[in-house]
Formats: structure tokens, sequence, C-alpha cells
């Protein structure tokens, strides 16, 4: 069975976190690993955005279901 990403910790620079669901999971991890030297849009629900820059991100702490 594979894993489900049920949703994920974003702990920012200054000590601040933020719970998000399993959609913007993926654009975060692409972020992280791809490091631009722009600032993202990502949208967090219908109508709520974030911009960040990869920089900004202390962690990312995932959740999955299944083994």
């Amino acid at each position: 069975m594979a894993r489900q990403i049920t949703g994920a910790k974003l702990y920012l620079a200054g000590g601040h976190t933020m719970q998000i669901g399993a959609g913007p999971v993926a654009e975060l991890v692409a972020l992280l690993e791809q490091r631009p030297d722009e600032v993202r849009r990502i949208t967090v629900v219908d109508g709520n955005e974030i911009m960040i820059h990869w920089s900004q991100i202390s962690a990312l702490q995932i959740f999955s279901a299944g083994k």
C-alpha cells in the first residue's frame, strides 16, 4: 500500500509554524528541492496564498497514512 500524504507542518524562520493540508505539500517539497532565487506564491486553500522564499523555511514535517 502506498503512502498517502495527509498534511504537513511548516516551520518558519523566527519560530512560527503553519499547519498545511495535503494539497500544497508537493509544491513546498519542490520549493525546497529546487531552491529558486525568486519568491514563490503557493495556494494553501482556495483564496488563501502564501508568498515564501525557500530560505524562510526551517523545516517541513510531512504526515502520511499507510505503509
